[in-house]
């Protein structure tokens, strides 16, 4: 019994590292991309996202880096290669619908489409490229939007800070004006982007030359 239990985690072990492994080559290749044209598939990518809230009458917000680019100086993070948007659960599957006719016929984006147990997740991934566009679900439980996503891999895999997050940082979205559309961010984006990268948030994480081509982590 012991032995199997061993031979399980091993198992476990093989999967989460050949895993990481490949995110880091995918990260690497997107990486990779002269910044100009990274930055053109984003612009596209976040386009279609804005068209199909518009068309869905949803209203996706900015997340993560993509928040976080917005909130320092109303622009992408240069070095950024992908897009990040969440959405409340009960507006989910509207998006989802609107989206798929959207793509339908587009050759270019692949659309991936995760419905399993209590994730629920939306991918545009540029076919040549790599670059891609998340969109994760929100639900309110007890007063706390929680990401539609196993809370062990949120905190351990994915090292997030912020799991349960207070209604009123979310509620109500608030419209701004960013790469030329109207979109949404969270209520209180401020607080939120504390908690996914600390205190020092507005301080880039990289040193980059003048055009953004070459880019050192600190």
């Amino acid at each position: 019994m012991i032995y199997y239990f061993i031979n399980i985690i091993l198992f476990i072990i093989i999967i989460y590292l050949l895993f990481d492994y490949y995110m880091l080559l995918e990260v690497k290749l997107r990486k990779s991309i002269d910044t100009n044209i990274r930055r053109d598939i984003l612009i596209d990518l976040y386009n279609i996202i804005i068209n199909v809230s518009e068309i869905s009458n949803t209203k996706p917000f900015l997340l993560y880096g993509t928040l976080l680019g917005y909130i320092r100086n109303n622009d992408l993070i240069c070095y950024d290669y992908d897009l990040d948007f969440g959405i409340k659960i009960d507006e989910y599957e509207l998006f989802k619908y609107n989206i798929k006719e959207y793509l339908k016929n587009n050759n270019e984006i692949e659309l991936i489409i995760k419905d399993v147990f209590n994730y629920r997740s939306i991918k545009l991934i540029h076919k040549n490229t790599g670059i891609s566009c998340d969109l994760f679900t929100y639900s309110l439980i007890n007063d706390k939007y929680n990401r539609d996503v196993m809370k062990l891999y949120s905190k351990y895999y994915l090292k997030e800070n912020c799991i349960d997050i207070s209604k009123n940082w979310i509620d109500e979205l608030q419209q701004v004006y960013f790469l030329g559309r109207y979109t949404y961010i969270p209520n209180k984006s401020k607080q939120l982007l504390e908690c996914y990268y600390g205190k020092d948030y507005m301080t880039p994480d990289h040193k980059c030359n003048k055009d953004c081509s070459v880019c050192i982590k600190n």
